[in-house]
C-alpha cells in the first residue's frame, strides 16, 4: 500500500490518497511541497536535534536514517535497557482525589541516543542561514562521493520513568471522552517522564561551549534537554513534542487528548486528572535524587570529605533545581496542577517530612530554620536554608507549601543550642545581643514579662569561654554587669571583676539602655569592685595590696568614675577601704590614712604617695581617702626644732617652702597656706575672713606684726575681696565689711577704685520698699526719690563723702527705666498717677526712649467687668492707645466706646502726652479702630439700623483724609468699611405686591458707585471717589437720535449763564466758548438708559439727560426720548461738566435760562450779545477779576523767637570782671526758674537811642507774623513742648524726634533741671526753629549739629541778660562756652566728629 500526503490551494487542508505499490519491507510517506513554496528546507542538524527528541517516548522506534538522493546523511540510533520495577513507597498516595486514575506500579528505564552525524563543513550553519533546496543537493551529492564519510558521534543517556495508570471514569467523564474521541477512554496506559541528570546536563553545556556556532545537538529549540532557566523548557509529549511546557526540568508523556490543532492540547477534566501522574512520577524522583546525595554526604571532615561534599552539594542543588516549578505555556494551569500534585502525593498524616539541602547536607524542612542575621553568630548545629541573592533563579524552598515550610527560630531552638555545647565569647556576646535586641522590642508588658520567664531556661544551659582562655564561665553564676556609662572606657578587659559579673567585653555590644530590662542584673558598683580586689581569692597580678601599679590603675579608674558616684556609695566605698594598707607610697604600702601628698613631706621622712599626681582627678581620690596633704602645726615645728642636728645643707631651704603649703592654722578650723592667713587684728575678726591662729597677742605695728607681714601673712584685705565680703548673706558681715572699705578708703583704696570693674557686684548698703538690702553700682543711686519706682537707694547709714568717693550715680539710666515698665509696671491708678508725675520731673528718658515707652502697656485702666456691675477689673494698656481726659465728649459719646480715655493729673499727663498720648482722637485714630472692626464700630455708633450716625464719623475722616498717612490709605481702599445701597425686591403677602426697599452694607470702596449728583454729600463722595469707588456715568450704555432744538437753545443761551463766572470754578477752562452753530464740538443724541452692574445683579435707573465727552473733545448730551424733557436734568448735567463743584442754584439758575425764551431774557437785561463784547473788551484790557498774579506763601512756618524783652536802659550791662558772676547768674536763674523785676522787663524791642550794632538783632528776634499754638505731636519731642504759627499749615517734618534728641542732650549738657527745658522762667521761652534744623540737616553730621545748637541755646540764654547784640552779649556768649564746653566734648557723637 502506498500513502502520499498531498496539498490543496482551494481547501488549505492536507489529504491522503491510496493505491497500491510495489512489495517493500518499509512504509512510504511522500510529501508534495507545494510549487510556490521557496522557504529555506529544514537545516540537517535542526532535523537531528527534532529526531533524537522525538525518538524519546517512541517505544517502537530504535533507529532512524536519513536519506537525500538515497544517501544517507544522518543515522539516529536509540538503545534501552530492560525496565526496573520500583516498589510505591508506603508514604506516596498511588491515586489523584478524584479517585480516577490508580497507579498499579512504577518503573524506569535508561535510554541512550547515538547520533553519528557529519563534520561542521557539511552541517555548517545550524545558527546560519540555511541553503536553498538546490544548494543543499549539490553539497550531499558532492559529500556523497566519499566511501567513508567523516562522521562526528554525539551520545546522551537519561532515565525514563513510567508509571501504570489504570482508570476508572465516572459516567459524565465517560460519555464526554467518547463523544470527543470518537472511541472507548483508554483503560490502562502508562504516564513517562524523563529525568536528566547533572552529568549529562553538563556534557550538554560542554558540547555548547566547544561548539558555540553549532550548540549541542541535543539542546535547542525543540531539543531533548531542556534548559532549566532558560529558553528551551521542558513539554509534554502527546507521541509528539506540544507547545506546552511542564514548568519543571523533565519532559512528560501520556494518554492526553489533544485538539483539532496539534500545537496544544484540550483543557478538559481528563486531562487535568492525569497531570496527577505526572507531579506524582516528580517527587518519586525527588525523594530518591536527594536520598542518593544524602547517602553520599560525607560525616568526617577531611579533604576528601570536601571534595565529596562539595560535589553532593552541586547534585542536590541541581535536583532541587530541576524540580523548582516555573509558570508553565501557554496553560499556566499545568504547571499549578503538577505542583499541587507533587507536595499532595504523600500522606501527610503519617510524613511530614520534605528534604532539602541546607548548610548541614540533606535534612528535612521541619529541622531546618530560615536564615536570621540575629542567629548566624551563635547558632551552629540547628541547619539552616542557603543563602541566596538577588539574580539567583528561582527556589524550590520559596515555593515550598506551609506544611512543609521551613520554620523561623524559637527559644527552644536557642536552649538546644547551648546544652549541646561551650560557646565562644563571640558567639556568646552573639546570643546576648539577640536577647536583650529580643526582649526590648516587644512593646507589650505582658508580653515582655511572659518572655521573661524563658531567661531562667537560657542561663542554666548557658556557658562560654573568655577570649582565648581555657576558662569557662556560667550565667547561672551572673548577677551583676558593667554599666558602660560609668566605667567605659577606664576600665579594661584584662582588669579583675568578681565572679558574679560579666566581662564587659560580652555587654559592651549590647544597648546599655536594655541590658539590665533583659537579663535582670544589677549594675557592678564601686564597693562591689574594691571588695573583689582586696579579697582573699584574688591574684597577685590584681593585688593591690601587693601590686603597686596595680594599685596607682586603681587609683586611676577611681579618679575618672568618682564624680558620677553618689555620695552614699562615696561614704561605704571610703569606709571599707579605709583600714586596708593599699595606697603605695615611697616607704611601701599605707592605709589612706597614712600615706601623705609631697607638699606634706617639708623634711622628707613621710611615706609619700607613688601616684602620678599631675592628674587632678587622682589628687582628689586621694583625698577623698584620706591622704594628708600636710602636718600637724604642733608636728611640723617640732620636726624644725630638730633641723640643727641635721647635716643637709638644704634645710633652710625646705624650711622656707612651707610657705606653699596649707600648714597654718585658721580661727575658723583647717590648716592654710601663709597668703590665706589674717593677721589677727579686731578690726579684721567681723569680716569673716581666715585668720591666723595665734597664742600670743600682736599688737600693731609692733616687730611681731612686722614679721608675719614679711613671712607673707595679709594685713589688710584687697578691695576686690572686701566688696565681695561687702556682698555677704550675713547683715552684719555686709556691715562690717562696708564700714571697714569706709574707713579705708583714701588711705588704701582710693586710687585702685574703679566703678566699672565691680557695676555687677553688690556691695552698698541701700533700700527698697522698706528692707534693708545690698546692690551694685549699677542698682543703688544716691536719689532717693527714685525709690518711688523699686529702685535701690543708697541706706540712710551711708555717709554723704562715701557716696561721692565711690562715685555713685545719682540716677538710673534710661535702658534701667524702660525695663521696670517692661517688667513690673504700675498695677493700679494710684501707683501709675505717682510714677507718670515722678518722670515727668525728670531729664533721665529722650524723646527715643519715650518712643519706646509708647508702646509698652503702662497705664492701667479700670473697667466694669461683664456680668459684675460692681466689680472693677484692671488692665494696662499702651500709651499709643489712650487719650487724655475725654470730658469735652458726654457720657453716651461714641468716642467713650471707642477710645480709653485717662487723666492722671496735670503732672503724670504731661509725661503720658511725651510718651504718645494724645489729647484726642484724629482722623487715624479713628480709621485704626474702624479698620480693626467694623462690624463692632458700627453697632457701638448705634447704626445697626439707620447707618446716619455711621456716615456722620466717614465726613469726620473725609475732613481729614489728606492728612492720613499712605499706608492708612491703603488699608482703608482694601476694608470693607464703605456704606453701600442696593436695592431689594420681596413680596407683601397682605397687599400682593412687591415691595422694594433699600438696604445698606459695609462693603469695598470699590464694589460701590457713585451717583454723579450728589451735591449734599460732595465730602463723602470725594473720599469714596479717592478710595477706589466709581461714577454711575462711567457704566452708563446709550442709543441715540438727533435732537437739533435743544442743541440751539444750549447754544445760544449758555453764554448768558456763563457770564457770572470766572475760570477758576470752571473744570475744563473755556471749554464752551468753541461750541457753535458750525461746530461739532457740542452732539445731542437721544434714547439712552444707565445700567449698573455690580455682583451678578443689575439695575436700571432712568434720568432725562447725561453728558460724556468722546476721545477727540467732543462733548455729547444725552436726552430721554420722550414728549416732554425735563430741563432740570439737562442743567444738572451741563453744571457736571462745566464747573468743579457746583451748587443747587447754579442748576436752578441755568434751566430757567434755558426753559425762558430769547426775547424775554433780551428784555430782562440779559443780551448775550453785549455780554460778548464786554467781556471781549475786558480780555484785550489784560485785566479781569481773575486775569492772574501771584499767591504767595512762607516757606518756613517757623523761626527763632522769643519773648519781647525790655527795660530800663542800663538792663543787661555787664562788665568783664563780672562775667563769672553774670554767668553764675544767669545759670542760677536757669535752675530756680526765675527772673528779677528788672530783668522781668527786658523786651525783645529796639530801645530809642540805641547804637547801629545794639539795633542788630534780625535773626533772633521775634517776628510780627509769630502768632503760636502749641502741637500734639504724639510724643515725638517727649518732654520737649512744640509750638508752630498759628497761619502754618504744613505738617511737622519727621525728623522732630532728631531733632529733640539733640536738644534733650545738650540739657544735660547744659545741667538743665528743670521740667519745662529751656524754660529758664515761666515768662520766658526760647524757641529753636525745627525748619532751620531740617534744612541743614544734609549738610551736618550729628556731632556738628551738637556744637551748632550748643551755641544757639548759649546765644539765646545770654538774651536773658541783655537784649542786644553787643558787647556785653559777646562776654555772656564767651563766659557761658567756656563753662560747659568740657561736657560737651564728653557727648559721643561730638567726640566722633572729633576724632
Amino acid at each position: 500500500m502506498s500513502i502520499g500526503f498531498g496539498a490543496s490551494d482551494r481547501q488549505k487542508s492536507l489529504y491522503t490518497l491510496e493505491g497500491s505499490c510495489s512489495q517493500s519491507e518499509w512504509t512510504s510517506i511522500e510529501m508534495v511541497l507545494k510549487e510556490d513554496m521557496q522557504v529555506p528546507i529544514p537545516k540537517p542538524f535542526d532535523l537531528a536535534r527534532f529526531l533524537a527528541a522525538t525518538m524519546t517516548f517512541v517505544s517502537s522506534v530504535e533507529n532512524a536514517h536519513v536519506f537525500f538522493d538515497n544517501k544517507i546523511f544522518m543515522k539516529i540510533a536509540k538503545s534501552r535497557q530492560l525496565p526496573s520495577s520500583i516498589r510505591i513507597p508506603k508514604d506516596m498516595i498511588p491515586r489523584n482525589k478524584e479517585d480516577t486514575m490508580h497507579i498499579k506500579g512504577l518503573s524506569v528505564v535508561t535510554q541512550e541516543i547515538t547520533d553519528p552525524v557529519k563534520r561542521k563543513s557539511f552541517w555548517d550553519g545550524s545558527k546560519r542561514e540555511a541553503p536553498k533546496v538546490a544548494k543543499v543537493t549539490e553539497a550531499v551529492s558532492r559529500a556523497m562521493t566519499y566511501d567513508h564519510p567523516p562522521w562526528l558521534t554525539h551520545s546522551a543517556k537519561y532515565a525514563v520513568y513510567s508509571a501504570q495508570v489504570t482508570t476508572t471514569s465516572n459516567k459524565d467523564l465517560y460519555k464526554g471522552l467518547k463523544a470527543m474521541t470518537k472511541k472507548d477512554p483508554p483503560s490502562h496506559f502508562d504516564f513517562e517522564m524523563v529525568y536528566f541528570s547533572k552529568e549529562e546536563q553538563d556534557a550538554r553545556t560542554a558540547e555548547e561551549k566547544i561548539d558555540p556556532d553549532m550548540g549541542s545537538i541535543f539542546r535547542g529549540p525543540q531539543g531533548l534537554f531542556p534548559q532549566l532557566d532558560g529558553e528551551y523548557m521542558s513539554r509534554i509529549f502527546v507521541g509528539q513534542s506540544t507547545a506546552q511546557t511542564t514548568g519543571i526540568g523533565g519532559h512528560m508523556s501520556g494518554r492526553f487528548i489533544p485538539t483539532v490543532e496539534r500545537g496544544s492540547r484540550s483543557n478538559v477534566e481528563w486531562n487535568q486528572e492525569l497531570l496527577y501522574g505526572g507531579g506524582f512520577l516528580a517527587r518519586l524522583v525527588y525523594e530518591q535524587e536527594i536520598r542518593k546525595v544524602q547517602e553520599a554526604w560525607p560525616t568526617v571532615n577531611v579533604a576528601t570529605v570536601d571534595a565529596r561534599a562539595s560535589a553532593s552539594r552541586e547534585k542536590a542543588l541541581y535536583a532541587m533545581r530541576y524540580f523548582t516549578f516555573q509558570p508553565s505555556t501557554p496553560d499556566a494551569k499545568v504547571a499549578r496542577i503538577l505542583q499541587e500534585a507533587f507536595f499532595d502525593c504523600f500522606d501527610h498524616s503519617s510524613n511530614v517530612h520534605f528534604p532539602i539541602l541546607t548548610n548541614s547536607g540533606i535534612r528535612n524542612t521541619k529541622d531546618v530554620r530560615e536564615i536570621h542575621a540575629d542567629f548566624a553568630s551563635f547558632m551552629k548545629t540547628v541547619p539552616t536554608q542557603l543563602p541566596t541573592s538577588p539574580g539567583d533563579p528561582p527556589n524550590l524552598v520559596d515555593t515550598l507549601p506551609e506544611k512543609y515550610g521551613v520554620r523561623t527560630y524559637t527559644c527552644s531552638d536557642v536552649v538546644k543550642e547551648l546544652q549541646g555545647r561551650i560557646l565562644q565569647e563571640d558567639e556568646m556576646i552573639g546570643c546576648l545581643r539577640w536577647w536583650v535586641g529580643f526582649i526590648s522590642s516587644l512593646e507589650i508588658d505582658e508580653e515582655r514579662e511572659t518572655t521573661l520567664t524563658f531567661l531562667s531556661s537560657l542561663t542554666d544551659n548557658a556557658k562560654s569561654r573568655i577570649g582565648n582562655s581555657t576558662r569557662v564561665i556560667e550565667l547561672r553564676n551572673i548577677t551583676k554587669f558593667v554599666d558602660g556609662n560609668i566605667w567605659l572606657p577606664w576600665l579594661q578587659s584584662d582588669d579583675a571583676l568578681p565572679p558574679d559579673t560579666i566581662p564587659f567585653s560580652f555587654t559592651r555590644p549590647l544597648d546599655r539602655r536594655h541590658i539590665s530590662p533583659s537579663l535582670l542584673g544589677q549594675p557592678m558598683t564601686v564597693v562591689d569592685w574594691l571588695s573583689h580586689l582586696i579579697s582573699p581569692q584574688i591574684d597577685a597580678a590584681h593585688d593591690i595590696r601587693k601590686n603597686s601599679a596595680y594599685s596607682n590603675r586603681v587609683l586611676s579608674v577611681l579618679g575618672n568614675i568618682w564624680p558620677m558616684m553618689s555620695s552614699d556609695m562615696e561614704s561605704e566605698a571610703k569606709d571599707l577601704m579605709q583600714d586596708f594598707p593599699w595606697i603605695a607610697t615611697n616607704l611601701g604600702f599605707r592605709p589612706p590614712g597614712g600615706a601623705y601628698f609631697p607638699e606634706a613631706d617639708v623634711f622628707r621622712d613621710l611615706p609619700v604617695v607613688s601616684v602620678n599626681l599631675f592628674d587632678q582627678q587622682i589628687l582628689t581620690v586621694l583625698g577623698e581617702f584620706g591622704v594628708k596633704r600636710h602636718l600637724k602645726f604642733e608636728e611640723l615645728f617640732a620636726k624644725a626644732d630638730k633641723l640643727s642636728t641635721y647635716t643637709d645643707p638644704d634645710a633652710m631651704e625646705r624650711l622656707e617652702d612651707i610657705r606653699k603649703y596649707a600648714v597654718f592654722p585658721c580661727n575658723k578650723g583647717g590648716k592654710y597656706c601663709i597668703p590665706d592667713l589674717y593677721l589677727p587684728h579686731g578690726e579684721i575678726r567681723p569680716l569673716g575672713l581666715p585668720i591666723l591662729a595665734w597664742s600670743r597677742r600682736i599688737d600693731k605695728d609692733s616687730e611681731d606684726e612686722q614679721l608675719l607681714i614679711d613671712m607673707g601673712f595679709l594685713r589688710h584685705p584687697p578691695l576686690e575681696k572686701l566688696i565681695e565680703i561687702a556682698g555677704d548673706p550675713d547683715p552684719k558681715v555686709q556691715r562690717a565689711a562696708f564700714g571697714y572699705l569706709a574707713s579705708k578708703f583714701d588711705e588704701l583704696y582710693d586710687m585702685e577704685y574703679d566703678p566699672s570693674k565691680y557695676e555687677d557686684m553688690p556691695f552698698i548698703p541701700a533700700t527698697r520698699d522698706g528692707h534693708d538690702s545690698v546692690g551694685a553700682y549699677e542698682e543703688v543711686y544716691s536719689d532717693p526719690s527714685w525709690a518711688l519706682m523699686g529702685f535701690q537707694k543708697v541706706h540712710h547709714s551711708v555717709d554723704r563723702k562715701i557716696i561721692g568717693r565711690l562715685r555713685m550715680r545719682e540716677a538710673p539710666s534710661a535702658r534701667q527705666v524702660i525695663e521696670i515698665f517692661r517688667t513690673s509696671p504700675p498695677k493700679d491708678v494710684n501707683t501709675a498717677t505717682k510714677w507718670f508725675a515722678f518722670l515727668a520731673t525728670k531729664q533721665v528718658l529722650s524723646p527715643g526712649d519715650l518712643q519706646q515707652i509708647a508702646e509698652i502697656p503702662i497705664i492701667p485702666v479700670e473697667f466694669i467687668s461683664q456680668g459684675h456691675s460692681d466689680f472693677a477689673e484692671s488692665r494696662l494698656v499702651p500709651p499709643r492707645e489712650c487719650f487724655i481726659g475725654g470730658s469735652q465728649y458726654g457720657d453716651d459719646h461714641l468716642y467713650r466706646r471707642l477710645f480709653t480715655f485717662v487723666d492722671f493729673g496735670d503732672h503724670a499727663n504731661r509725661f503720658l502726652k511725651a510718651c504718645g498720648v494724645k489729647a484726642k482722637p484724629d482722623c487715624s485714630d479713628i480709621v485704626h479702630i474702624l479698620i480693626k472692626d467694623p462690624k463692632e464700630f458700627l453697632k457701638k455708633a448705634g447704626a445697626e439700623g439707620d447707618p446716619e450716625k455711621y456716615l456722620v464719623e466717614l465726613r469726620g475722616i473725609a475732613v481729614g483724609y489728606e492728612g492720613l498717612s499712605e499706608e492708612d490709605k491703603k488699608r482703608m481702599k482694601n476694608a470693607p468699611i464703605f456704606v453701600g445701597y442696593r436695592t431689594s425686591r420681596s413680596s407683601d403677602p397682605e397687599h400682593s405686591a412687591i415691595v422694594v426697599r433699600d438696604e445698606f452694607q459695609l462693603v469695598q470702596a470699590s464694589k460701590i458707585l457713585l451717583a454723579d449728583d450728589m451735591e449734599n454729600r460732595r465730602i463723602l463722595s470725594e473720599l469714596y471717589e479717592s478710595v477706589g469707588s466709581g461714577y454711575l456715568s462711567a457704566h452708563i450704555k446709550y442709543n441715540w437720535t438727533r435732537c437739533e432744538e435743544v442743541r440751539k437753545a444750549i447754544l445760544e443761551k449758555l453764554p448768558i449763564f456763563m457770564h457770572e463766572f470766572d475760570e477758576q470754578r470752571l473744570k475744563q477752562g473755556s471749554v464752551h466758548r468753541k461750541w457753535d452753530d458750525k461746530s461739532r464740538m457740542l452732539k445731542l443724541e437721544s434714547n439712552y438708559r444707565i445700567s449698573a452692574e455690580r455682583q451678578r445683579e443689575s439695575n436700571e435707573f432712568f434720568v432725562s439727560a447725561e453728558i460724556t465727552t468722546e476721545e477727540n473733545g467732543c462733548v455729547v448730551l444725552w436726552l430721554k426720548k420722550t414728549e416732554h424733557l425735563d430741563m432740570y436734568d439737562v442743567a444738572v448735567a451741563l453744571c457736571h461738566l462745566l464747573f468743579k463743584t457746583h451748587k443747587k442754584h447754579d442748576v436752578l439758575s441755568l434751566m430757567t435760562i434755558l426753559e425762558t425764551d430769547k426775547e424775554v431774557l433780551r428784555k430782562r437785561g440779559y443780551d448775550e450779545r453785549e455780554m460778548a463784547a464786554r467781556k471781549k473788551q475786558l480780555e484785550e484790557s489784560g485785566g479781569g477779576r481773575h486775569g492772574g498774579g501771584t499767591i504767595r506763601f512762607r516757606s518756613k512756618f517757623l523761626d527763632f523767637f522769643r519773648w519781647q524783652l525790655g527795660g530800663s536802659k542800663t538792663a543787661g550791662k555787664v562788665e568783664p570782671k563780672e562775667i563769672d558772676d553774670a554767668v553764675k547768674e544767669l545759670m542760677d536763674q536757669c535752675a530756680n526758674g526765675q527772673a528779677t523785676r528788672e530783668e522781668q522787663e527786658i523786651r525783645n524791642k529796639e530801645h530809642s537811642g540805641a547804637d547801629k550794632k545794639r539795633k542788630d538783632v534780625k535773626y533772633c528776634a521775634e517776628l510780627k507774623s509769630t502768632a503760636l499754638e502749641t502741637v500734639d505731636v504724639g510724643g515725638a519731642a517727649g518732654l520737649i513742648p512744640v509750638w508752630r504759627q498759628i497761619t502754618a499749615h504744613k505738617e511737622i517734618p519727621g525728623e522732630l524726634t532728631d531733632f529733640a534728641n539733640i536738644v534733650h542732650g545738650l540739657n544735660g549738657v547744659l545741667d538743665l533741671k528743670d521740667p519745662d527745658l529751656m524754660g529758664f522762667n515761666r515768662h520766658r521761652l526760647i524757641f529753636l526753629n525745627l525748619a532751620h534744623y531740617t534744612e541743614h540737616l544734609d549738610s551736618m553730621t550729628p556731632g556738628q549739629a551738637y556744637i551748632h545748637w550748643y551755641y544757639i541755646i548759649l546765644h539765646e540764654i545770654a538774651h536773658n541778660k541783655t537784649p542786644f547784640h553787643d558787647k556785653n552779649h559777646e562776654l555772656l556768649v564767651a563766659g557761658l562756652s567756656a563753662r560747659f564746653l568740657p561736657r560737651l566734648h564728653d557727648v559721643e557723637e561730638v567726640r566722633k566728629y572729633f576724632n
